[in-house]
């Protein structure tokens, strides 16, 4: 009888870690010859066990974009503002 949820492989959390959910199931469907069902029921069980580890990469990934985000916005509204201007 295999263990329906087999502990993920260290690269897999470090994966997790870096907000890469997918990387975490094929490398822990590699590393245990999973199907994906399989893989991705392992990976869900240690987020259920783990949540703060996919917590805290969300939360570190989505600080660094709104920056972004709002950099281009600024620049959108600069050009939107030359352009409409110029033709009036």
């Amino acid at each position: 009888m295999t263990d329906p949820n087999p502990p993920i492989p260290e690269n897999a959390v470090a994966a997790l870690k870096k907000g890469d959910r997918i990387e975490a199931v094929a490398l822990t469907k590699s590393a245990h010859g999973l199907d994906l069902a399989e893989a991705r029921q392992a990976v869900d069980a240690y987020l259920e066990a783990n949540p703060q580890t996919m917590k805290r990469a969300l939360s570190e990934r989505s600080t660094g974009g709104g920056i972004i985000a709002l950099i281009v916005l600024g620049f959108a509204v600069a050009i939107a503002y030359v352009f409409f201007k110029g033709s009036s």
